[in-house]
């Protein structure tokens, strides 16, 4: 099965928003780029589930989820969304249920398990979950499936100082569970804006290029990189295993 993962679109609630890139870049349309990402995805794949984990919107407005929703609506496959620090869970839940919008805490895919962790919370820019969140995270477990568990905060450190200063809160309690599920093959999130992917105790770890601006790695602060926006092709095989890449609208 080929899941197509795109994340921290910061898309506005007028189409001809810009993002202001402060003092040293100039402003930058998160509009145009999602764009050239979605005609990539909808010309190289024909049969896929996308997960869109997190910062779906730059400013959580109804309008803004409302005209996104339809955007999203131009994706000829079933789309998954998770909130991140930029969201606003229940509007997610409000105009993200539809025919072919989702917003739920797992998907059966055969071999298969995904579980969606919202590790959103209102006025934090880190991520946290709930202890009812890690005991449903546990009941979910309960399957002879492999598992893959997508959020949209990083639980483990990345070497950027500013962003792992923002990453999930309970990342201990988290990575308890997981390092006692051997069948929890990855673990996918966003907001690093950028590649990563390293195992820990047997787990794979992969972080996500924006559909936007992208962050240069390994640093005490944020910033840019002009690598251009993508998206994570990732293919989960009925043995467990994952094969997966990032592709860029300009290579």
């Amino acid at each position: 099965m080929k899941i197509i993962q795109i994340s921290d679109l910061h898309l506005h609630e007028s189409e001809n928003s810009l993002m202001d890139m402060g003092p040293c870049l100039p402003p930058f349309s998160t509009e145009q780029s999602f764009q050239k990402v979605r005609e990539k995805i909808c010309k190289n794949n024909e049969d896929c589930v996308v997960i869109i984990s997190g910062d779906i919107a730059q400013e959580p407005s109804k309008k803004a989820y409302q005209r996104i929703a339809k955007l999203l609506h131009e994706l000829p496959f079933p789309c998954y969304c998770l909130a991140g620090n930029h969201d606003k869970p229940s509007y997610l839940k409000t105009y993200f249920n539809s025919k072919n919008l989702h917003n739920t805490d797992h998907l059966d895919l055969d071999k298969w398990r995904v579980i969606f962790l919202d590790t959103s919370k209102s006025g934090h820019p880190d991520g946290h979950l709930t202890e009812e969140q890690l005991k449903n995270l546990k009941s979910l477990l309960k399957t002879k499936q492999h598992v893959l568990i997508a959020m949209h905060h990083h639980p483990i450190p990345i070497n950027s100082k500013w962003m792992d200063d923002i990453r999930l809160q309970e990342a201990n309690s988290f990575l308890q569970i997981v390092n006692q599920h051997q069948q929890i093959k990855a673990v996918i999130f966003g907001h690093i804006h950028q590649e990563f992917d390293e195992i820990h105790n047997g787990t794979r770890y992969l972080g996500n290029v924006s559909t936007c601006i992208q962050f240069i790695p390994n640093k005490e602060d944020m910033i840019f990189s002009n690598q251009t926006p993508g998206y994570r092709e990732i293919n989960l095989l009925p043995n467990g295993t994952i094969k997966t890449s990032i592709q860029l609208t300009e290579e």
